[in-house]
């Protein structure tokens, strides 16, 4: 019976051990200007499946510190508009500071930026209501009655 225990014991010992998590850290600073990057994305990728095992973001310092299950991972920082950086391979059994990870802009990215004003339907003045029916697909090909059925506080008999 005492041999039993102790087996058991050991083998849930080992199992705790096996299913230690560490602490990654490390910041994530613009190339050029060398200021932190609020909210730049950490990915912790498993090399066997390709699924992400964890991730998270950076605070106001740039600063991250996450926890990661023991393994080899692709660890993949990126930004919105920053080239992306991967350390692929990267073996991660204790924990470790990344350190001071550099991400330079991605200007072929950022090509044309095309903005499309509308009217809204409704414009509010000191004395008077507006309503602009140009674009409202409901009442397209109607009569005037349909029109001002659709305009809030008027009703047609």
């Amino acid at each position: 019976m005492k041999i039993k225990i102790t087996l058991l014991l050991f083998l849930i010992t080992s199992i705790c051990i096996a299913q230690k998590e560490i602490t990654i850290s490390g910041k994530v600073i613009d190339a050029e200007e060398k200021f932190p990057l609020e909210y730049a994305t950490i990915s912790f990728i498993k090399k066997t499946d390709n699924t992400v095992v964890t991730g998270g973001i950076t605070d106001f310092d740039g600063m991250f510190k996450i926890e990661v299950p023991v393994g080899t991972y692709d660890v993949k920082i990126e930004y919105l508009s920053y080239k992306t950086k991967t350390y692929y391979d990267k073996l991660l059994d204790k924990s470790m500071d990344l350190g001071t990870v550099s991400l330079s802009l991605n200007l072929e990215a950022l090509d044309t930026v095309e903005i499309i004003a509308e009217r809204t339907t409704a414009d509010i003045k000191l004395d008077k209501k507006i309503y602009t029916i140009g674009k409202d697909l409901t009442v397209q090909g109607g009569t005037v009655s349909d029109v001002l059925d659709n305009v809030p506080s008027v009703s047609v008999d």
